[in-house]
């Protein structure tokens, strides 16, 4: 017997529903062969005797009753759950999504057509040109004293 079998019989065979004889010898013989399985059947040996060695537990009367009314509700196929306030949020959320679903699928996106382009006319196709110059920096920071009207449009001497 694996162990991966005894676990799936080990309840039967501890809480002794486990009727037939074969079984009930593989599983008394994997005990007694297992270390892993063995260690695990005296751990729940003894918490089973510690528990009824001890004293019993009586649940508390708020907690028999909730038990009361949940078995009633079950009975009588109710769920003491699920509110009326709840249940309409529910359908409402729900109605939300269906129309946001409809929406999505009824309107498609409005796609313009692409406006056509006139080719451009190039009188000089070719790269344009780009000079790299390096400028003075010292007339760069250098205050203008000039006095003349375009002073601000001035450009500093560039060396080639």
């Amino acid at each position: 017997m694996r162990c991966a079998d005894f676990q799936e019989l080990y309840s039967d065979y501890r809480d002794g529903r486990l009727q037939d004889r074969a079984r009930l010898t593989e599983v008394e013989r994997h005990l007694r062969e297992c270390p892993r399985c063995a260690r695990q059947d005296l751990a729940v040996r003894r918490g089973v005797e510690v528990l009824r060695a001890g004293p019993g537990l009586e649940p508390s009367p708020a907690f028999r009753w909730a038990l009361q009314r949940r078995l009633a509700f079950s009975r009588a196929g109710t769920d003491p759950g699920l509110a009326p306030g709840g249940l309409v949020a529910s359908l409402l959320v729900a109605a939300a999504v269906g129309l946001v679903l409809i929406e999505g699928v009824t309107r498609l996106p409005q796609t313009q057509p692409a406006a056509e382009r006139s080719p451009q006319v190039v009188a000089n196709p070719g790269p344009p040109f780009v000079g790299f110059a390096r400028a003075d920096p010292a007339a760069a920071l250098a205050p203008d004293t000039s006095a003349d009207e375009d002073a601000a449009l001035h450009v500093p001497a560039v060396a080639p």
